[in-house]
């Protein structure tokens, strides 16, 4: 305890400040464990229940020094759970977390910290159906070069106004099959200019407006390339650098 006694009916008011101290009876640090469900823009935060807690208090910070806190981050009470999603992240960017337990007599010491770090690209096959989730690809993974999967990109739902690719610009591998099908406006191949790999086939249909097939000239190797059914293509052509190729199906 801390007793203060006044010496002297004068003076001044003082205001005494001490840091550092855990109310008695205030619950210990929580332990905060590792991260889950990784999916840009979002991630959900873990930490181990500390005895007696009532609600906890979480930072979610860009830097490891917690310098720079998330706005809607920033001491905020989650209530009394064990997890929590964090949304409206930015790509690129590694984030730290830590986490308070609190009750009536007060709140702990902040628990060890986080790091979580996004992958450049998605796992496995990646399917767009709309020309936003196509342009979108870039904002959230800038630095994606390979799709570890098949990419799909079609107009099989209910908004067919996908009319260009090049969300997909970065892209230079796709591991399995890339599959363009069903996209009654896209009049252009030019996003996928700097693809150099598939490592299954490409398969180029039903795109009625598609007139040209030009845009491959990067390209370097794939099983197999089949294109049909376009009314007004006129032209395939730019498979220059082609060193492995199975067959052609036009």
């Amino acid at each position: 305890s801390i007793n203060f006694t006044k010496t002297s009916a004068g003076g001044s008011t003082a205001i005494l400040a001490i840091n550092g101290i855990t109310a008695v009876n205030a619950p210990s640090a929580p332990i905060a464990t590792v991260a889950t469900n990784l999916n840009f823009p979002s991630f959900t935060a873990n930490w181990q229940a500390s005895s007696a807690a009532t609600a906890y208090f979480l930072d979610v910070s860009s830097s490891s020094s917690f310098s720079n806190l998330l706005p809607n981050y920033n001491n905020r009470n989650v209530g009394n759970v064990l997890s929590f999603n964090i949304t409206g992240l930015i790509a690129s960017q590694t984030y730290y977390y830590r986490v308070r337990a609190s009750n009536v007599s007060g709140i702990s010491p902040s628990s060890n910290t986080i790091a979580v770090s996004f992958p450049d690209c998605p796992p496995g096959d990646y399917e767009v159906k709309t020309q936003a989730e196509v342009d979108n690809f870039k904002v959230l993974y800038p630095n994606c070069k390979q799709i570890s999967g098949t990419l799909n990109i079609t107009n099989t739902g209910t908004t067919n106004d996908i009319n260009n690719v090049d969300g997909f610009i970065n892209i230079e591998s796709v591991t399995n099959a890339l599959n363009i099908t069903h996209n009654t406006i896209l009049n252009n191949l030019n996003g996928l200019r700097n693809l150099r790999q598939v490592g299954e086939v490409i398969w180029i249909g039903n795109n009625s407006a598609l007139k040209k097939i030009n845009s491959f000239a990067k390209l370097k190797s794939v099983k197999g390339f089949f294109v049909g059914d376009h009314k007004e293509l006129d032209e395939v052509s730019g498979f220059d650098s082609i060193s492995t190729f199975f067959y052609l199906n036009i």
